[in-house]
Parts: structure tokens; sequence; C-alpha cells
């Protein structure tokens, strides 16, 4: 048996009359940007140089994407057993993970199982934007308080 092949001219579909011929273009359908390619965007716009202090108007902007976050945005379910309360044995270990940094910012999530502390620790220089994606969380947060420009330093 023989098969005989050849080469089939590569043809596109035009429509139109006479002269006037115009080619059908394959048009994608472009995708909505997901939250987190839209916060990155944004904190490339707001984040120009290290120690930027974000615009109130950036704030909002900022705090929109975030709170449109959700955990399936990032494959996670409060029904995983790293989020068991009950599966936690010894102490809880935090774990992290970077998808973005570079000089002016940074985006991190951190994994904390139920019952997880983080240690007391400061942001010096830094402006630090928080989403809770699963769970409840207690914060405790302080100001440091310069006594120069105090005014309890007033006599």
């Amino acid at each position: 048996m023989t098969i005989k092949a050849r080469l089939v001219e590569r043809r596109t579909d035009t429509v139109g009359h006479g002269d006037e011929i115009s080619r059908k273009k394959c048009r994608r359908r472009t995708k909505r940007p997901t939250a987190l390619q839209r916060l990155f965007v944004s904190c490339q716009d707001v984040f120009k140089g290290p120690g930027t202090v974000p615009t109130p108007g950036d704030v909002q902007k900022l705090r929109h994407i975030l709170d449109g976050m959700m955990p399936e945005h990032f494959g996670l379910r409060g029904d995983l057993q790293f989020f068991n309360q009950n599966g936690v044995r010894g102490i809880p270990r935090v774990t992290t993970t970077t998808i973005y940094k570079c000089n002016n910012f940074s985006l991190c999530i951190f994994f904390l199982p139920a019952t997880a502390v983080i240690p007391l620790h400061n942001h010096p220089g830094m402006t630090v934007f928080s989403k809770l994606l699963l769970g409840t969380m207690h914060i405790k947060a302080y100001d440091w308080v310069d006594p120069v420009n105090s005014d309890d330093s007033a006599p």
C-alpha cells in the first residue's frame, strides 16, 4: 500500500465583493487580569522607590484590590489540613513564599497554621498592607513615639 501526500497550500478565509476583499482575523478574547496581576501592576505604579509613602488615593486603590482577593485566587481552601486547628501538633510552623520582590516592594504570602504566633517585630521605612485570606487573626500594632516631638516632653 502506498500513500501519496503533498503539501497543501495554506488558505485564509476571505470575505468581500469584487476588489474589496478583507481577511478574517482570529481574535483572542482578552482575559480580565487576576486580582494578583492587578495588585502587582498597582504596586509598580505606587511604589516608585524605596521608602515611598503612598498617597491616600493609592492606599484606597490597593485596599480595594486586596478586599477583592479570595483564597481561591491562590488555590487555597479552608478545609486543607494545614489550617485545621486539631491537626497542629507542637509549635505551629509559620511559612512564607515570596511571589515577587524588587527594590521598591515585595509581594509575599504567609501561611500561619491555627494557633500560630508571629513575634513582635517592626518594618522600618516600609508601608505594609495585609490581607487575611482564611481564618481569623488577632493583631496588636504599636507606633513608635519620638520623645523629642512628643507632647509629654513639653516643660
